[in-house]
């Protein structure tokens, strides 16, 4: 019954999202409910077999109406290439479309006809954005059915029974990965729509020269021209358009952190296509170190996780003399970067030479 609130909500063209976050919401609260009762119920019977049916249904009903309906939502939301279109929001999309018509001279039809595709799309991504919070809440209480449905077992069966049931419980709590695998995919997409926002940001890096020439004028100018700025504002924007759209706090979190990974994989790739002088390793060091900063800041956790591969190339490029490196591979703490990587990036250093530096084992 909850299932089919939510999908008629869904499907209601009056509904607004209030009413559709609070169906589906409703539709989580009583599955569990419902769950935790049928558990409950298994339990009091007293006996192995009928406990153990009862879990293996619990399970198989996350599995199948509630996790299928989710993954069809996403799969009808997320992954529609629609839904990029709408990711900066009603309002940018509003300014976007009376500057195109004035300076086109679009005709009102076809400003409307627009506007009708931007409600389209914005639906859309309201779909996507309330099945990936439903996910996230079925990843909060899916552990916590399973923990009250081992404390009842353990209580109201007696010990050789209570062992069988407690092993039914375990084989069902694998349907916690499932839905976890669902919530990162969602969430795995959502991020590849918003990261061709983030590009332009990123191919300033790839632009910018880093080889300064001991000028410590363009040393200063260049922490002012710094890619880094620009790529957090934007995804400090897309924090806010998000969560002004209804997506939950933990959700939010968990794109930024990908967005961030993302951006460091693009940064490395550009990286070990560019030449550095000592000042300009400098300029890198502190531009890391910003991005550290204040992705932590926006993300309200720490990002270093993400962040240390290009912490550690950035490290070998500030050396002082090619023999350190050696030195330095020698502690082997942590490295997330190969010896022969280490050895590629220190020839990045236009002051090295190339005969001095290492050749480092992977």
């Amino acid at each position: 019954r909850a299932l089919r609130a939510a999908r008629a909500a869904d499907g209601a063209a009056a509904a607004t999202d209030d009413e559709k976050d609070a169906a589906a919401h409703a539709m989580v609260d009583t599955t569990f409910f419902v769950l935790q009762r049928a558990l409950r119920r298994g339990a009091h019977a007293a006996d192995a077999k009928v406990a153990g049916a009862a879990v293996r249904h619990a399970a198989e009903l996350v599995q199948r109406p509630l996790l299928d309906h989710l993954q069809k939502l996403l799969k009808q939301s997320v992954s529609s290439k629609l839904a990029g279109a709408a990711l900066a929001g009603a309002q940018e999309g509003a300014a976007a479309l009376v500057g195109a018509s004035a300076a086109a001279g679009a005709s009102l039809a076809g400003a409307a006809e627009r506007l009708a595709a931007s409600a389209v799309t914005q639906a859309r991504q309201a779909g996507a954005l309330r099945a990936l919070n439903t996910l996230a809440q079925c990843a909060t209480n899916l552990p916590k059915l399973w923990e009250r449905a081992r404390a009842e077992l353990a209580q109201q069966l007696p010990p050789p029974a209570a062992a069988a049931a407690l092993r039914d419980v375990d084989a069902a709590a694998a349907v916690d990965g499932a839905v976890g695998a669902a919530l990162q995919g969602g969430l795995q997409q959502l991020s590849e729509m918003v990261l061709p926002r983030l590009k332009p940001r990123i191919d300033a890096f790839a632009a910018a020269s880093y080889v300064l020439d001991g000028d410590d004028a363009a040393f200063a100018a260049a922490e002012a021209d710094s890619f880094v700025s620009p790529l957090l504002d934007e995804l400090a924007l897309q924090k806010r358009l998000f969560a002004d759209n209804g997506l939950a706090p933990e959700n939010v979190e968990a794109l930024l952190l990908l967005l961030l990974r993302a951006c460091a994989e693009r940064i490395e790739a550009a990286l070990l296509d560019k030449d550095f002088d000592r000042l300009g390793a400098l300029q890198l060091d502190r531009e890391m170190r910003a991005l550290a900063k204040r992705g932590a800041e926006l993300c309200n956790r720490s990002v270093r996780d993400r962040l240390a591969r290009l912490t550690q190339l950035c490290t070998v490029l500030n050396l002082d003399r090619e023999a350190e490196l050696a030195e330095l591979w020698g502690d082997g703490s942590g490295w997330r970067i190969s010896g022969a990587v280490a050895s590629d990036v220190a020839r990045l250093r236009v002051d090295f030479r190339e005969e001095l530096i290492p050749e480092l084992a992977s």
